[in-house]
């Protein structure tokens, strides 16, 4: 274990780097989530990280759809309208959930989920684990987490 910490150390200064949001043509993937009312570039460190959607709340902001997590929902993900919540409570359930956005047109998702065993710690697959980590630490672009980072980082834990 303690030769881990040395390249435990360095993923987390790379995930340290990572932007907070990113936005595309048609969606902002974000950890938590933004204030709809506050343009994207005040919106502060603490709301993009902690915010919670109300209960019901189906918007996103203007016309892009918020791709979040944070906000746990074990039967999850939620999609609505305007957001998409992808946070499964994988920690507790072990069911893990990944969403896929790369349809050109904006309208829709795909997700993948690793249907581990409630109760049981998850074992971090490479995909499985990025995408888990992303969506908890920070968000990147298409081009991201599986081909992006120290070579460590691509290898299953």
């Amino acid at each position: 274990m303690a030769e881990m910490r040395p390249r435990c150390r360095q993923a987390i200064a790379w995930l340290d780097q990572l932007r907070l949001m990113h936005i595309d043509a048609h969606r902002l993937y974000v950890h938590a989530g933004v204030d709809p009312d506050i343009p994207l570039d005040r919106q502060s460190e603490t709301t993009l990280l902690w915010h919670r959607y109300p209960k019901g709340y189906s918007g996103g902001y203007g016309e892009r759809h918020v791709v979040h997590g944070h906000d746990n929902n074990p039967d999850g993900p939620l999609l609505l309208e305007g957001r998409t919540n992808l946070d499964t409570l994988a920690w507790r359930t072990g069911r893990l959930t990944v969403g896929v956005f790369d349809d050109p047109s904006g309208r829709s998702g795909r997700f993948h989920r690793d249907q581990g065993d409630a109760g049981r710690p998850l074992r971090a697959r490479e995909g499985g684990y990025w995408g888990f980590r992303f969506a908890m630490l920070g968000v990147w672009p298409a081009a991201g987490p599986l081909t992006a980072g120290p070579d460590h980082c691509r290898q299953q834990l």
